[in-house]
């Protein structure tokens, strides 16, 4: 079941939407700092608005990486199973922010929590899925269809997103559909600090693929090693980490595949690996929409990826990459296709896949939920 996909209104009669232009305070809710992409789109909505404020579930190892990017934030206990010390601080927070600011929950544990609290206590929610139902435990799938209605607003990411929370029976006047953007540019020689293909000790000459995804099942990480067993001349560059990472070193040691399959690690310094890579791939098995697909296309990298979740509403078969099927041998003849250029590939203009759409449209979101909501007086989170 789909319904009508429509753009939220433009927030001021100029057309003007900059975020840090009329909106509402707005306080996000999400559960962890680990770099992701969910992560990603709230440092692009909280660098653009200065009076938006964070509130993060719990401490991780990730998060002192990028906290300090954030214009505000509260983290509100060190560990993800401090369930009382993190209740109660949300109830607090909820009570000084309820009559002039307006809560948005993103992630699993966020958006149970606060549906849970919206059920039982008078404030206004807002609720943003990052991901594709099928991507979800099978017990959060339950509890998400029970609680999600309790939301006062739903924003989804994509196409495929909205129309699987369509059928959960949320009214199109409660859900809005936000494509996400990036906030990366692509990089100029000056703003590469590292030679990759040196650290990695990568010829000069040798065509490189990128990945850069967590490493657990549903990334596909898996088939592209197989599929590097059928692809020579060419190097797999694998950045991210995971508990799927033992089980991808194993499987490049058994298929002798040492000199085509890098590992990088974890890494913040992205800019470094897409201009030297020949194609971005995405083997995704339950993929919703990867940041990391837009910063690609940004660099004019094609992408190959399995047709899998929303990856087709970015990636046009054909065009700006390959959509496959999830085969590692389908994937080897694409990558192959790329290594012998049968495709002259097309890019829209890097402002096409840049979060500045994304950030405006919820700006506009912010405005108009805000007049309906919120009462004018303001008070500090």
């Amino acid at each position: 079941m789909t319904g009508k996909v429509g753009n939220p209104p433009a927030a001021n009669g100029d057309g003007s939407t900059g975020l840090n232009s009329g909106a509402p305070k707005v306080v996000h809710v999400i559960d962890n700092l680990e770099p992701g992409g969910a992560q990603d789109i709230l440092l692009a909505l909280t660098q653009a608005n200065p009076d938006a404020h964070v509130c993060v579930l719990h401490a991780t190892g990730g998060a002192n990486e990028i906290t300090h990017q954030f214009p505000g934030i509260d983290i509100l206990a060190s560990s993800k199973n401090a369930i009382p010390v993190i209740l109660y601080r949300l109830v607090r927070m909820i009570l000084r922010n309820r009559s002039h600011a307006f809560l948005n929950a993103h992630l699993n544990a966020s958006t149970l929590l606060l549906c849970l609290l919206r059920g039982v206590m008078d404030f206004r929610l807002v609720v943003t899925i990052h991901a594709n139902q099928d991507q979800w435990s099978a017990w959060f799938r339950i509890a998400f269809k029970r609680f999600i209605l309790l939301a006062d607003h739903v924003i989804a990411e994509s196409r495929h997103i909205y129309a699987e929370t369509r059928e959960l029976g949320i009214p199109e006047e409660r859900l809005s559909l936000i494509p996400i953007g990036t906030m990366r540019t692509a990089a100029s020689p000056r703003e590469i600090t590292v030679d990759i293909r040196k650290e990695l000790g990568i010829a000069a000459d040798t065509p490189i693929f990128l990945n850069i995804a967590r490493m657990v099942p549903g990334k596909g990480q898996i088939h592209l090693v197989r599929a590097m067993a059928k692809v020579p001349d060419a190097v797999a560059v694998i950045v991210g980490y995971g508990p799927e990472e033992e089980q991808l070193r194993a499987e490049v040691t058994r298929l002798g595949l040492q000199d085509r399959v890098r590992f990088a690690g974890r890494r913040t310094d992205l800019n470094n690996f897409y201009p030297v890579a020949r194609a971005f791939v995405m083997p995704c098995l339950d993929e919703s929409m990867g940041i990391v697909i837009y910063d690609a296309l940004t660099f004019r990298l094609p992408v190959v990826a399995y047709a899998s979740g929303s990856i087709g509403e970015i990636v046009m078969d054909g065009e700006n990459g390959y959509l496959l099927p999830p085969d590692p041998d389908a994937l080897a003849l694409a990558l192959l296709r790329v290594l012998r250029n049968q495709t002259e590939f097309r890019f829209q203009a890097p402002q096409s896949y840049s979060a500045a759409t994304m950030v405006d449209r919820h700006k506009a979101l912010y405005v108009a939920l805000g007049r309906k909501w919120l009462k004018p007086a303001k008070a500090d989170a």
